[in-house]
């Protein structure tokens, strides 16, 4: 039989109670238990998991990546940098992207779509789940990223379920400061 915990409950009650125990995570395939204090944050995924370059790879249940900014102008976020013309590690994110707002003085705003913004090699791969909105490569401050559409949405807040290299920037630029490559 299956017993059910209440998340809020098992927080609450740790480390005076072993319903925490019940909660499996991560821990690099190994099985641990999740405490409170890495609940939703990064589970790092160990070296030989993946071929992946400088600053491994890592899986989010969830991971705040700060606030859109510009309200009503378009927005981008500055996934990763890569090296143009040469062979570079896996960098980018693969997931689950929420944008939320709710305020009496400032309206409702909520989206949620699945990305894929990567490089690795020679080669990039990009998909937005709201076709209306795109992944690619840019250059901003005279460097090259990866980076993700935002959109005109108000300010929201950003949030990410998924993969993700350890060399990730999440830099939230107006697309004005952007210059879109391809």
């Amino acid at each position: 039989m299956i017993e059910k915990i209440l998340l809020n409950n098992a927080l609450n009650e740790w480390p005076d109670s072993n319903s925490i125990s019940k909660l499996v995570g991560l821990n690099n395939g190994e099985g641990g238990n999740i405490t409170p204090g890495n609940i939703l944050s990064n589970q790092q995924i160990a070296k030989d998991s993946f071929l992946v370059g400088d600053g491994g790879m890592s899986y989010a249940a969830i991971k705040s990546l700060g606030r859109k900014g510009g309200d009503g102008e378009k927005s981008v976020l500055l996934v990763s940098r890569y090296n143009s013309n040469q062979r570079n590690d896996f960098c980018g994110m693969l997931g689950r992207m929420f944008a939320l707002r709710g305020h009496a003085a400032a309206g409702l705003a909520v989206y949620m779509c699945d990305v894929v913004c990567v490089t690795a090699y020679n080669a990039f791969k990009f998909s937005h789940s709201d076709t209306n909105l795109k992944c690619g490569k840019c250059t901003y401050n005279g460097e090259n990223y990866i980076a993700i559409q935002l959109g005109y949405s108000a300010y929201t807040d950003i949030f990410f379920t998924g993969f993700y290299s350890g060399n990730c920037v999440f830099l939230n630029v107006l697309e004005s400061e952007i210059t879109w490559i391809g």
